[in-house]
């Protein structure tokens, strides 16, 4: 998962990657991609192919949703 934050439109915008590895197959790209962009009052577009994308509105909580995406990460896969 990347994230890129723009400090001057308080703007946020993500983008979420799991390969097709059976050892990834409990994590899908756009439920993590969801749960990463609540803290910054965003929302994501489709995925396919294990790509997730979107964008969010409060660039402000950056840290916060980056930690909900690595809790998110280690739960679905351990």
């Amino acid at each position: 998962m990347v994230f890129s934050t723009d400090e001057n439109l308080n703007k946020a915008v993500v983008c979420a990657g799991v390969p097709n590895n059976p050892s990834l197959k409990g994590l899908a790209a756009l439920e993590w991609l969801t749960a990463a962009m609540k803290p910054i009052s965003g929302k994501g577009g489709g995925g396919k192919n294990g790509i997730a994308q979107g964008q969010g509105n409060d660039a402000t909580h950056a840290v916060e949703a980056i930690g909900v995406a690595e809790k998110f990460a280690q739960m679905k896969l351990s």
